[in-house]
């Protein structure tokens, strides 16, 4: 769905920024062939759930008694498991593929916010956010870990 994937980028632009350098067109796109067939992969630390990391917003956790929780309960509910943002086909699998996001159910902002959060989380480090992002499509991804808390739970590339 285009206006979700414009949705990600958007929210993705929050957390990295965009190179001004442009690559040439050789090396601009190296995940082109694997996203075609679906056969692109990452590693990942562990499947994030809102029991083991959960969902914060501006570094704080988001709960009943968050001022924004009204806003997001429904999609924390709907998306406790990293399982819960993927293709059907990748739900039960023992080691689902993270790259296969299921884009047709993402139906808010706040369902992208959770999903990314619990992807990023499984993933556990900024090299790999980015390569996330690249397999996504997202072209000269540059992180930039602005926030204490990213700091804290990320390691240094």
């Amino acid at each position: 769905m285009v206006s979700i994937k414009t949705a990600l980028a958007s929210f993705a632009i929050l957390l990295t920024g965009i190179s001004d350098a442009v690559a040439d067109e050789a090396s601009q796109d190296v995940w082109t062939e694997c996203r075609e067939t679906n056969s692109c992969s990452i590693t990942y630390d562990h499947l994030a759930t809102q029991d083991t990391d959960p969902f914060l917003f501006l570094g704080k956790v988001m709960d009943h008694e968050h001022p924004r929780w009204r806003r997001y309960r429904k999609a924390i509910r709907r998306h406790a498991d990293v399982r819960d943002c993927l293709l059907r086909s990748e739900e039960n699998k023992e080691v689902p593929n993270l790259t296969l996001i299921d884009w047709q159910a993402m139906g808010s902002g706040e369902v992208i916010e959770v999903c990314l959060f619990r992807i990023f989380s499984s993933l556990e480090t900024p090299a790999a956010a980015m390569q996330w992002l690249e397999i996504q499509g997202m072209q000269n991804v540059v992180l930039n870990v602005r926030s204490e808390v990213v700091r804290q739970n990320w390691t240094t590339c």
